[in-house]
């Protein structure tokens, strides 16, 4: 069959057919995938036939082609790994030819990575093929590696680095500069994967941090090229690791708590949190007053609020899993004020209100669980300090409320102050 395949290849290109000769490729991957072998060697054909197919991308510039090709070589090979990742379960060691699958990965990455950086593009469409297929590529390449490997972290760290690191290579290159897109494709991705390794060590979170590197791949890519197809999928891979992390990440903290498991502070989940915090305020807040012109629907006008907001709820997370116990209440009063400021000082309508939600939760945190905690004498010093820290927080954080609402801020400063007053009254009763 793979003999077949390989006439059925060389004849198809007489016809310069793209459809034609990509079913026979598929034929040939397909070929690798039935007669599946326990040892890595069977993945030899793999490596060879995604050779052949960067070669006749480049010779015939069939760029959609090259897109199907990064797809099947790479889910051929998560085809080969799945049996034998699943067969050991989530916390598998080294498998025999775990090092050699590794090896053809990085091959596969890096044949089309060439692929892109030497070809010739002539029109914006090919340019944007390209790009999708530049970022699928190594999309592709770190997600069948998260799913091998064996979730050390200095090793996501170094292979984080590794790869940012020769992407950044890539896009400084003489050829890669002559094409501005392809500059700051390459640039974007090699920058974010070396942001994305040090919370990656930190956090041990591999599949939450990977997911949002890769989404703000997407969305820089879509803003400095202004593409919007590239700023919706990042939106969109934004959107899915909320969920995912929303649903996965908090949603096992608080399952763990509402069950009476240990009420501990969770650094891993804390910086997650932050990070995603922290990346979404700068898409939604910053990119959006920077770059009004990248606010072309209604989608989008609808993405950068919602997304503020999904900042807001990461941040407040990430307080709660620092701080599990009385501090949460001092966190959430020290955002209230900083979001309140920010607010009013850039006219952030959305900041503003997030504000008030983080006034609201440690008006109601408090007398639940600080006003609660056990009379003993260092208790009782440890409850007087955060609800005075709280209720001045909110106190200072009333000259900041509602810049966008100007008509109604007068009665948002009187709710800060009401709810210090009150606080404070039932701290000294």
């Amino acid at each position: 069959m793979l003999a077949v395949a390989a006439a059925m290849v060389s004849h198809t290109l007489k016809y310069r057919s793209q459809v034609v000769t990509g079913m026979a490729f598929f034929l040939a991957f397909g070929t690798i995938t039935i007669n599946r072998s326990p040892d890595v060697y069977s993945l030899y054909a793999n490596a060879v036939l995604a050779l052949a197919l960067v070669v006749i991308v480049w010779r015939l510039r069939w760029f959609e082609l090259e897109i199907f090709g990064i797809l099947v070589a790479f889910l051929t090979h998560f085809y080969w790994l799945w049996p034998i990742v699943e067969k050991m379960g989530p916390h598998h060691v080294k498998f025999e030819g775990y090092t050699l699958s590794g090896a053809l990965l990085m091959f596969y990455w890096l044949a089309f990575r060439v692929s892109y950086v030497i070809r010739r593009v002539e029109s914006r469409r090919e340019e944007n093929i390209s790009t999708l297929a530049a970022l699928l590529n190594v999309g592709l390449l770190l997600g069948v590696s998260a799913y091998q490997s064996v979730h050390v972290p200095i090793h996501a760290f170094e292979f984080f680095l590794t790869v940012g690191a020769i992407e950044l290579a890539f896009g400084q290159l003489p050829i890669t500069r002559r094409r501005r897109t392809a500059f700051i494709v390459l640039t974007t991705i090699g920058a974010t994967l070396l942001v994305a390794a040090f919370p990656n060590y930190a956090t041990g979170a591999s599949l939450s941090v990977l997911w949002l590197a890769l989404a703000e791949a997407f969305f820089l890519v879509g803003v400095f090229t202004r593409e919007i197809v590239f700023r919706r999928l990042g939106m969109t891979a934004a959107l899915l690791l909320s969920v995912h992390m929303l649903g996965v990440d908090a949603g096992g903290v608080f399952r763990a708590r509402l069950l009476g498991g240990e009420v501990a502070s969770d650094p891993r989940l804390t910086l997650l949190f932050a990070l995603a915090a922290v990346v979404f305020y700068l898409n939604s807040n910053v990119l959006a007053h920077r770059r009004p012109a990248l606010i072309e629907t209604g989608l989008e006008k609808r993405y950068f609020p919602w997304f503020s907001y999904l900042a807001g709820l990461f941040a407040g997370l990430a307080a709660w899993t620092a701080w599990p116990h009385e501090g949460a209440a001092v966190a959430w009063s020290a955002l209230a004020l900083a979001t309140a400021w920010c607010g009013r000082r850039w006219s952030m309508r959305e900041l503003s209100l997030q504000a008030h939600v983080f006034m609201a939760a440690t008006f109601v945190r408090i007398p639940i669980v600080n006003l609660q905690t056990a009379p003993a004498h260092s208790h009782e010093n440890w409850r007087l300090a955060t609800v005075l820290a709280s209720a001045v927080l909110l106190y200072i954080g009333s000259r900041y409320a509602g810049p966008a609402m100007e008509e109604r801020k007068r009665g948002f400063a009187a709710t800060y102050t009401w709810a210090s007053s009150i606080l404070l009254t039932l701290l000294g009763w």
